[in-house]
């Protein structure tokens, strides 16, 4: 439902296979006049910049538009994934106001949503952080994130289903080495 309509959605594109698939599928579904790729440059390793250039280009080759958003980091370069979670979300958040949008799009599959629980269970959430993430939820952030929904239409598909879908459409995708580097918590779930 937040899909549908005529307004601009804001696509988070990390190059990544989930994002890509993204992309693809909602090309089809809603065309690409519609969809507005951002991509965001945590420049906190060597190579950021090419692998948002990457990502760019895989978003303006399907036709859709996109741009890459850098964070700086004033004080220096935060290491934790938080961190770079909510930088992340209140630039794209501060994009989807400046492109009148009110709906961001991520990419985020089951297998995201079985490491959310787990990660949270571990912590000794409370039911509420049980739940794991909602299809259709307000912009983690405040005040950048006022009137602006995230929407996860893929929290039902498998990570390898995605894959399997770029695969049969000879897509390209990245592979970010933070996904495989077990100092992050995330990574140790999903192993």
């Amino acid at each position: 439902e937040a899909l549908s309509g005529a307004q601009p959605l804001i696509v988070a594109l990390s190059g990544g296979g989930d994002s890509v698939a993204l992309l693809h599928l909602l090309a089809e579904q809603c065309g690409t006049a519609r969809l507005h790729a951002i991509v965001i440059d945590h420049a906190l390793r060597e190579g950021s910049a090419a692998d948002a250039a990457q990502a760019r280009d895989i978003a303006e080759a399907l036709g859709v538009r996109a741009e890459i958003i850098r964070i700086d980091w004033p004080n220096g370069p935060k290491r934790a994934q938080a961190s770079a979670r909510d930088a992340r979300y209140a630039a794209l958040a501060v994009a989807a106001r400046r492109l009148k949008a009110c709906v961001i799009v991520t990419g985020h599959t089951r297998d995201d949503q079985a490491e959310t629980v787990l990660m949270r269970a571990a912590r000794g959430s409370s039911w509420r952080g049980l739940a794991g993430m909602r299809a259709l939820a307000p912009a983690p952030v405040w005040p950048e994130g006022r009137g602006v929904w995230l929407a996860r239409p893929l929290l039902g598909a498998r990570r390898e289903d995605l894959r399997t879908l770029l695969r049969a459409r000879d897509a390209r995708w990245i592979e970010d080495p933070a996904n495989a580097n077990p100092d992050f918590a995330r990574v140790r779930a999903r192993q």
